[in-house]
């Protein structure tokens, strides 16, 4: 005998015939907090979240534990701020505001006389208050319904003042972050505990566990992501001697200055240092360095100088501001940065000519330095498109990327 489990997909439908006062309380409360912050909180809660992360460690132990629910308490108020202004909540009108607040009060089993007087004095009659509470019920108890009573609480002579409305709003946006937050955080312990256990992490992103990791990557924190990507760095990193190269700045310069193209890759930094590290008999190896430090030591031909550090730094940075310049065939601006429109316009974009052998060479080794500025914390400043970075990380593309 044999007895398998079959996950079963839960819908609306099924929900409306459980009778539960809790369960009707948290979807209200997930509806009102949805149709605000949207998949924007998601993203704004996870940032936050490992930002707070961050500042319990150095960078190998940060990623060890699940964020707590006290470490997120005791930083919200540091970060209402930030997540208001990422998500643009700022420039709704006082209205809009104050429906929202309503709305949320309702939706956490609150009186709204309550809530209106937490707002100061207000000259509004009850009756009228409980009759207009009694349309919302029946709308729905959605923020929309609340506009007439937020329209009319401001409408009055003694109403609430601006600043009143906005301070209770930060406060209900801060309650709604944090009620996402528990939902993202047991998630998180869910997919910890159910699902990476079980699946294959370097399955292909068009298997079915590739699909659903897909889907749960944008709201999966620090300690899911980086803990596991720092055990697969520290058990893949070379340690040996690192190679010394040298490069020719001037004839990289002279290249651009007369405005040619190095599709061969020999005169310009990249094609050189790729020149060079193939040389080396490491292999790609050279390029899984431990966290800080170098992959080789640089020299300038006919420049003097001893690299420790410095002029590494340097090389890479050359190499960065190469990429984005016509020196090389690799990218080309991306077509706001052309028409000089929209966002983006220090974008760029792969080149779709670059189809070259040599292209293709120097396109592999672009994503080694990629790798390395991972592996080893060092800064690579491409501006690529989001079209480009998703292709790169295997994210969905849509047609506004």
């Amino acid at each position: 005998w044999r007895v398998e489990a079959k996950p079963v997909s839960l819908s609306d439908a099924m929900l409306e015939g459980i009778e539960d006062e809790g369960l009707e309380k948290f979807r209200g409360q997930v509806r009102i907090a949805h149709a605000l912050l949207g998949q924007a909180a998601d993203e704004a809660i996870v940032e936050l979240a490992d930002r707070i992360a961050l500042q319990q460690g150095n960078h190998d132990d940060c990623w060890t534990k699940m964020l707590a629910v006290a470490e997120w308490s005791q930083a919200q108020p540091r970060w209402v701020e930030s997540a208001v202004a990422q998500m643009k909540l700022g420039k709704l009108s006082s209205v809009a505001k104050l429906q929202e607040v309503l709305a949320w009060a309702f939706a956490s089993g609150k009186a709204l006389s309550e809530v209106v007087e937490g707002l100061g004095p207000c000259d509004f009659d009850a009756a009228r208050m409980e009759e207009l509470q009694k349309e919302t019920n029946e709308a729905g108890g959605t923020s929309e319904a609340f506009a007439p009573i937020a329209r009319a609480l401001l409408g009055t002579a003694a109403g609430p003042d601006a600043a009143a409305v906005d301070t209770m709003f930060r406060q209900v946006v801060g309650q709604m972050l944090f009620f996402r937050f528990l939902i993202l955080l047991e998630l998180n312990w869910s997919v910890s505990r159910d699902f990476l256990p079980l699946i294959d992490l370097a399955a292909p992103a068009e298997s079915a566990y590739g699909r659903l990791l897909a889907q749960v990557k944008p709201r999966l924190l620090g300690h899911l992501k980086f803990s596991q990507f720092q055990h697969v760095l520290q058990s893949t990193k070379y340690e040996g001697s690192t190679p010394s190269i040298i490069l020719n700045r001037k004839a990289a310069v002279t290249l651009r200055e007369r405005g040619r193209v190095d599709w061969e890759f020999r005169r310009s930094l990249i094609g050189q240092l790729l020149s060079e590290m193939r040389k080396q008999s490491g292999g790609p190896k050279l390029f899984r360095r431990p966290w800080q430090s170098r992959c080789m030591k640089v020299q300038f031909k006919g420049e003097g100088g001893e690299d420790a550090g410095g002029l590494y730094r340097e090389a890479l940075d050359a190499v960065a501001q190469e990429l984005h310049s016509k020196a090389v065939p690799l990218f080309v601006p991306c077509p706001n940065a052309v028409a000089e429109v929209g966002e983006n316009r220090d974008a760029w974009l792969l080149n779709p000519r670059a189809t070259t052998p040599e292209c293709v060479r120097a396109l592999e080794f672009v994503g080694q330095l990629l790798g390395l500025a991972l592996r080893t914390g060092d800064l690579l400043p491409l501006t690529l498109a989001p079209l480009t970075w998703k292709g790169i990380v295997g994210d969905e593309r849509k047609r506004e990327d």
